[in-house]
């Protein structure tokens, strides 16, 4: 398997790179899920411990903004 690029998490939020990033990685993550809608957040609000399931869109959302 070939590694995801991770340089967009250190870009500014609304950069045209950070929004591309943050879709290459979502549509990995949700490439990777079988038999559900919904992954694991990996946000910073939800890395302390929320650890709960959401939507493509909610993480999009969470990955702009948290």
């Amino acid at each position: 398997m070939a590694e995801l690029d991770k340089s967009w998490i250190d870009k500014e939020r609304r950069s045209a790179e950070c929004i591309n990033g943050i879709q290459i990685f979502l549509d990995f993550a949700f490439a990777n899920v079988e038999g559900s809608n919904m992954i694991v957040c990996p946000c910073n609000r939800c890395k302390l411990g929320r650890k709960c399931w959401f939507t493509r869109d909610d993480v999009a959302h969470h990955l702009m903004f948290n």
